[in-house]
């Protein structure tokens, strides 16, 4: 039973998320070129945002599943949803199919940071715990064999 697309999405979405986190830090605590971390960042944004749909649905097709997987895979479409309203207003600016303005509630609007950031960090801690158990059940396995 190897989940090796299972571990390659997770860490693929991890190495993503990461490189959102540190190209943030890097706008704000160095001088170099804006736009070209601003283009970093969306296409790693862009990224995180499209493997949290494609994990959930790898997960839920899959036959034999364990069950923080399919936690793991419930939080990504959770953190899919949260993400959308901003991945759209991303791809925006590389489509022109994608509208440039999207209504939202204001509610939505005024804690938007909030919602973005929370969203990532909890699918990041989900899916590093996921990588984790999984290369657990790799050590295991190769024991056993």
């Amino acid at each position: 039973m190897k989940k090796r697309f299972e571990r390659f999405l997770s860490s693929t979405l991890l190495l993503s998320v990461l490189v959102v986190f540190i190209t943030n830090l890097m706008l704000i605590l160095t001088k170099i070129n804006p736009q070209v971390v601003n283009d970093i960042w969306n296409i790693s944004f862009i990224i995180s945002w499209v493997i949290m749909l494609i994990y959930p649905l790898y997960i839920l097709m899959e036959k034999q599943t364990r069950g923080y997987s399919i936690f793991v895979a419930i939080l990504s479409i959770i953190g899919f949803a949260v993400l959308s309203y901003h991945a759209l207003l991303v791809a925006s600016t590389y489509t022109p199919l994608i509208p440039k303005f999207i209504a939202v509630d204001e509610r939505i609007s005024n804690y938007w940071q909030e919602l973005f950031y929370s969203g990532l960090i909890i699918v990041y801690i989900a899916h590093l715990l996921n990588v984790i158990l999984l290369n657990r059940l790799r050590s295991k396995e190769i024991k056993n064999d």
